[in-house]
C-alpha cells in the first residue's frame, strides 16, 4: 500500500492493518522448530494434571530385575555344562564333553576298555546338556536319572567318572571310581600310567 492511499485511511479515521505473513506460515515455523523442553512442557500443563509417563524402551527391567527381551526360560538359555558319557556292556565312562576324534576321545574309550579288559569292545556315546528342554528346578536329579538310564542300557558294574563330573552327582546309581580330567591325564604320562595300573587291579 503506498504512502498517499495509508494518509487518505489515516483521515478517514482508519488504521492500516498489514498481513506479515501468509495464512498457515506460523504453523508450519512451528511444525520445523525445536521440542518443548521439560520445564516448556510442565507450563504448558494445567494445574493439577498428571504428568506424563515417560517413554519405555525395549530393555526396560523387568520386576524380577532381568530384562524383559532376555526373559526366556531356562530351556532357552545358553548352555551350562555338558557331560558325555561313554558306555560299553559292564561299564561307563562320565567326563565333561570333549571334541569327537580328538586324542581325548580315543583316551576315554581306550580306558573304558581297559577297565573291561575288552579291547574289541565297541563303545557307544551319549551326551547331557544342561539345561534341558522344558527344565525345572536343580540339575542334579536330572543328571542322576540320566546316569541311572545309562547304566540300564549298558548292564553297568563300574561308573567312571572325572573329577569335575563327581562333584556334580550327588546321588550316583553306582559307587563312582574318580578319574583325573582326560586332558590332564592326556598331558601327563605319569599319571596315565598310574591310573592304568589302578584299573587294572580293579579287575
Amino acid at each position: 500500500m503506498d504512502a498517499h492511499r495509508q494518509r487518505l485511511l489515516r483521515d478517514m479515521g482508519l488504521e492500516p492493518w498489514f498481513l506479515r505473513a501468509t495464512p498457515g506460515a506460523t504453523t508450519q515455523a512451528g511444525a520445523a522448530g525445536p521440542l518443548k523442553t521439560d520445564a516448556a512442557a510442565s507450563a504448558a500443563r494445567p494445574p493439577g494434571a498428571p504428568r506424563p509417563a515417560p517413554a519405555r524402551s525395549g530393555s526396560e527391567a523387568a520386576p524380577n530385575g532381568r530384562s524383559r527381551i532376555d526373559s526366556r526360560p531356562a530351556s532357552e538359555t545358553a548352555l551350562v555344562f555338558a557331560i558325555v558319557v561313554l558306555g560299553l556292556p559292564g561299564a561307563l565312562l562320565a567326563a565333561s564333553a570333549f571334541p569327537p576324534r580328538s586324542s581325548v576321545a580315543r583316551l576315554a574309550q581306550d580306558l573304558l576298555r581297559a577297565a573291561r579288559r575288552d579291547w574289541a569292545a565297541e563303545v557307544r556315546q551319549v551326551r547331557f546338556d544342561w539345561p534341558l528342554p522344558s527344565a525345572q528346578g536343580a540339575f542334579r536329579p536330572a543328571l542322576a536319572a540320566f546316569l541311572e538310564k545309562q547304566v540300564q542300557d549298558f548292564a553297568a558294574e563300574r561308573l567312571l567318572a572325572t573329577e569335575s563330573v563327581a562333584q556334580r552327582l550327588k546321588d550316583a546309581p553306582l559307587q563312582l571310581i574318580v578319574i583325573p580330567e582326560l586332558q590332564a591325564l592326556a598331558d601327563d604320562p605319569e599319571a596315565k600310567r598310574k591310573l592304568w595300573q589302578r584299573l587294572q587291579e580293579l579287575g
